[in-house]
């Protein structure tokens, strides 16, 4: 048996099932997948998700309208890759958990351009004003990563509990989509802090994802054993990135 082969009790459809939770009535990992939209693949309808909360986060940016941008958040689609890559290493499916990662620096990659080209246009037509909506966007703050940790762990509590993740999946769209629009804005226009945007935006992605594997061990999802050491593992990595980003918070403050 491969590490990348989780022990199963039964086959669905082709697709492994893991023993059921010691309680009857708590929901399994395999359960939170498949509440989950598949986001192993960028299809259409995941660009055009992404696309729309791009235009909208943008206007309120530009607008300085703080309605406008968590208004955007409601049809971002960030979180689901997120969730779906740390259940499925949970399940000890490493292939199908890189499969969403994939897909979820896709999207990242989308909306950095998207922006940039709208800005670009944009531009063209006058000057383009840094709102304080967008300014607040290149300030790093450690308090930034508490918060991102707990978003994360509030949505692996939403999901288990049952509770509508609607709330916490636009908290953490607050949380990564508008730094990575000021980064494009930024790039449009050549502007050397576009850095300070994108580390905002990798200060809290990698914030939301350590969260959401303290849910799943804390809720103790998944397998045991062998089949969990691709978890482990991805968990110790983001744990080193999380302190090294914090060490630069402490050395560039």
């Amino acid at each position: 048996m491969t590490e990348d082969t989780p022990l199963d009790d039964a086959e669905e459809d082709g697709v492994p099932r893991v023993a059921q939770a010691d309680s009857a009535h708590a929901p399994t990992s395999e359960d939170l997948l498949r509440a989950l939209p598949d986001t192993t693949v960028v299809d259409p309808p995941l660009i055009f998700l992404t696309a729309i909360a791009t235009v909208v986060v943008l206007i309120g940016l530009f607008l300085n309208n703080v309605a406008i941008i968590v208004g955007a958040m409601v049809v971002s689609p960030l979180l689901s890759p997120i969730n779906g890559f740390t259940l499925e290493l949970a399940v000890g499916r490493p292939h199908r958990a890189f499969a969403h990662l994939r897909a979820f620096v896709i999207l990242l990659f989308l909306v950095v351009i998207l922006s940039a080209a709208i800005t670009t246009v944009l531009f063209s037509f006058g000057p383009v004003v840094f709102t304080p909506q967008i300014l607040s966007r290149f300030e790093r703050r450690d308090v930034y990563l508490v918060m991102a940790v707990l978003l994360g762990f509030a949505a692996m509590v939403a999901q288990v509990k049952g509770f509508h993740e609607t709330l916490v999946g636009i908290g953490i769209s607050i949380a990564l989509l508008p730094p990575l629009a000021v980064a494009g804005i930024a790039l449009a226009l050549f502007r050397t802090n576009s850095l300070s945007a994108l580390a905002l935006a990798f200060d809290n992605i990698i914030g939301v994802t350590i969260g959401g594997f303290l849910g799943v061990f804390y809720f103790k999802l998944g397998l045991a054993g062998r089949a969990r050491r691709p978890l482990v593992r991805t968990f110790g990595i983001l744990l080193v990135l999380l302190a090294l980003l914090y060490l630069n918070l402490l050395l560039t403050s």
